[in-house]
């Protein structure tokens, strides 16, 4: 199966059933509702998340490369199922994050890394 490819696009208001599955680079997503979306095998590169909602989403084998998070709500995501190809993410003003788990690797030793945010 052939993936879609997007470049240099703004999605406006979109919801994980009109979201494809895909590669997207240097896409802008803003006010977008994607909880509860599973992005199983979607590579984002360059891209902008920002005031989306997030909650839940399932990012197991995503490619997240050089993404940003701007007053997004991120709560139950676990960046650790990411793909780690790349993996690079910002945040800034996120909204409602309890925590999150990230398992990450270093020198060959596997740690868990508990970020509390507050609200």
């Amino acid at each position: 199966m052939i993936s879609a490819y997007y470049e240099d696009q703004t999605f406006t208001k979109l919801s994980d059933r009109e979201l494809n599955q895909g590669n997207y680079e240097n896409c802008r997503f803003l006010n977008c509702d994607l909880a509860n979306a599973h992005l199983y095998g979607f590579t984002f590169v360059d891209c902008l998340f920002d005031t989306c909602n997030l909650l839940l989403t399932d990012v197991s084998s995503t490619g997240l490369q050089n993404i940003r998070f701007k007053h997004c709500k991120l709560s139950g995501v676990n960046f650790g199922k990411a793909d780690d190809f790349l993996f690079e993410v910002h945040f800034e003003d996120i909204l409602r994050i309890v925590f999150w788990i990230m398992p990450f690797s270093i020198k060959r030793k596997t740690k868990r890394l508990f970020l509390p945010i507050a609200p």
